[in-house]
């Protein structure tokens, strides 16, 4: 319909041409597609060709026309556009033509502004379904072009109208279409990379059938003709396909995001992509339902092997074990050849810093601390001893804001520590929630073979996440390495050694730094009894009893308070206890402490007042009687 209503001549250089883009892409996918079935795109390369069908199908795909003459451009347009026409109508025995015109309004989502626009178009749309699938059924469809200056139906193009079958809220539908046209402009910044093969996604837009009852709504994009592929899918799955272009462009926009979000679902005709699924870090506001957050993260690196072509996009290899390695190497196929993991703990003070269902439709834990920030190490379990710095984890960016931005962010965490520094070492608390939830679903044996806990791979994701100081795995590793009761992976056991309990009071501090009470409670009895401590690899290093540390830790537990609770202390029924036990240390001193009747007969007060708040009166008068006595001492 464009040709036969805008002259050739007038295309070059004008906002026609990007019309025309959506109407030529088709057949000049359909056009290479028997060739490219033949090459191997392990190579990294295109094979070039002269055919013009190609020619334009790179210029189309790099949007601009640098080194080719206007003459010449004109010429190829011209060829694809005739080599368009003469392609017989797919949709022609449906006599879509013959079903009456509809007025609907068209909702457009600019992805750089953020902004929605509307206009009016006439559509003829048939009222049974022609495909379903889980959630979505789709109708064919013809569009009116709006330069057309004649009603011609046979030369409109051909579309596909989705909807829910069951109904959904109509944010529902804008957050498709947003999710689609974020997708594409990522595909853009993927493209500035340059890789052997250029990736893009279908413009898709809303139309809402205003001449209909309740103006429903429908997600629209062109039909799109050609071999479909899904490729991977937002839990996991990976085809058997042997593409490398779908999984890298996922495993990019992980690092190139810095971790805030990922592509996946990759699915449609050649690198000619539909239907996205994002996860990101918002899970409650971003992309629908679809969205798992690093849940969903998770589980594409457990699929995910990096190619060569990861490699010359700068791309890293995620952390995995041996095990796991081989079992992708292997095409993940049951008696694959499995090599062990054995994790070692050293101290940390000793290293320098050197299938397949896509659904439409908490926030990660932060890293809350301060104090001194480590030299990260770089041993199995990468061990530190000191929380990470102040300040704000580097905000999520939008596409468009990456656009000509070389840095890469990375999947590795060794990497990541050495890229950071150990400066604001908070941007990894993403990669770390990951590590997490791959720990989580070892535990449920979900990536097993034979659906068994894999405890190997449990511990090593653990120390993964704990080395991106990810509180909750902090906490745990530290709880396991010493021996302590702990909520999450109840089953998981660590051989008992002086070492270990050495290095998990190290983690423990560490959560106890990012805010974690109940690792405060356990560092502080460590400290107070001399229980637990461990020895260190290192003399020189030796942790002792000391009780300056254990009041300090017993004060932060008691002064400790909740987001949820406002100014309400958790566990406030024990705080008496506590603070009885800061009276008897200062009261005696010893071990480090200075003897301070004084300040024991404060703490015997407060002691008191809380026992009374408590509803404990006999508790409430010892503590009274003893904060007499104390003072009495101190005069």
């Amino acid at each position: 319909s464009i040709v036969s209503s805008v002259s050739i001549e007038k295309w070059h250089g004008t906002a026609t041409v990007k019309t025309f883009i959506s109407l030529v892409k088709s057949f000049l996918i359909r056009s290479m597609e028997s060739r490219s079935q033949h090459l191997s795109e392990s190579d990294g390369l295109d094979i070039a060709s002269p055919d013009p069908a190609e020619t334009v199908l790179d210029l189309v795909r790099n949007a601009s026309f640098p080194s080719v003459s206007p003459r010449a451009v004109k010429k190829t347009w011209k060829v694809a556009a005739l080599k368009t026409r003469a392609l017989p109508d797919p949709w022609a025995g449906f006599q879509l033509e013959v079903i009456p015109e509809e007025r609907a309004i068209r909702h457009m989502y600019d992805p750089r502004t953020g902004r929605w626009r509307q206009d009016e178009v006439v559509v003829k749309m048939q009222s049974e379904r022609f495909a379903r699938g889980a959630m979505r059924e789709c109708f064919r469809m013809k569009k009116l072009s709006k330069f057309s200056q004649h009603p011609d139906w046979h030369n409109a193009s051909n579309y596909v109208a989705k909807c829910y079958m069951k109904p959904v809220e109509r944010r529902v539908y804008f957050e498709d279409v947003k999710l689609q046209m974020d997708s594409k402009l990522w595909g853009e910044l993927y493209n500035n990379c340059d890789p052997p093969k250029k990736v893009d996604f279908f413009q898709t837009y809303i139309l809402e059938m205003k001449e209909r009852e309740d103006t429903p709504l429908y997600c629209v994009e062109h039909l799109i003709e050609g071999n479909y592929i899904k490729y991977n899918s937002n839990s996991g799955f990976v085809s058997e396909v042997n593409r490398l272009t779908p999984q890298a462009f996922s495993h990019f926009t992980f690092e190139k995001s810095n971790h805030s979000l990922i592509v996946v679902d990759i699915q449609g005709v050649g690198d000619l992509y539909t239907d996205p699924q994002m996860h990101t870090t918002n899970l409650d506001k971003d992309y629908g339902d679809g969205n798992l957050g690093p849940k969903g993260m998770a589980l594409y690196f457990s699929s995910h092997l990096c190619s060569s072509l990861c490699g010359k996009l700068g791309l890293t290899q995620f952390d995995l074990t041996p095990k796991e390695l081989e079992k992708l190497k292997a095409g993940r196929t049951n008696g694959s050849p499995a090599t062990t993991c054995a994790t070692r703990f050293k101290d940390p003070a000793h290293h320098d810093m050197s299938n397949h269902v896509t659904v439409r439709s908490g926030s990660p834990h932060p890293l809350v601390g301060q104090g001194e920030v480590p030299s990260p190490c770089q041993n199995e379990f990468n061990c530190g001893l000191s929380a990470a710095g102040e300040g704000q984890t580097q905000s999520q960016m939008k596409p468009w804001e990456l656009l000509g931005n070389g840095k890469l962010s990375s999947a590795s965490v060794a990497k990541e520590l050495a890229r950071l520094g150990g400066q604001d070492l908070r941007e990894l608390h993403i990669l770390g929630m990951v590590h997490l939830e791959l720990a989580h679903y070892h535990e449920t044996g979900r990536l097993s073979d034979d659906q068994n806990p894999d405890w190997e791979c449990v511990q090593y994701h653990l120390g993964k996440a704990a080395d991106c100081r990810a509180v909750e795995a902090m906490c745990t590793l530290g709880q396991v390495l010493c021996q302590l009761p702990h909520q999450l992976f109840p089953a998981l056991k660590i051989e008992p050694s002086p070492t270990h309990s050495y290095i998990g009071m190290g983690y423990l501090e560490l959560a106890a730094k990012a805010g974690v009470r109940e690792a405060m409670l356990q560092v502080a009895s460590a400290y107070d009894t001399g229980i637990g401590l461990g020895n260190s690899p290192d003399s020189s290093r030796e942790r002792s009893q000391d009780w300056v540390q254990a009041t300090y830790w017993y004060t932060q537990a008691i002064t400790m308070t909740t987001q949820e609770n406002g100014d309400q202390r958790l566990d406030a029924e024990s705080d008496y206890a506590l603070l009885a036990r800061l009276a008897e240390m200062h009261r005696s001193g010893g071990h480090g402490l200075v003897k301070d009747c004084q300040k024991a007969g404060e703490y015997y007060g407060e002691a008191a007042e809380a026992a009374t708040a408590a509803m404990k009166g006999r508790l409430a008068s010892k503590y009274y009687l003893l904060a007499e006595e104390a003072s009495a001492d101190a005069v």
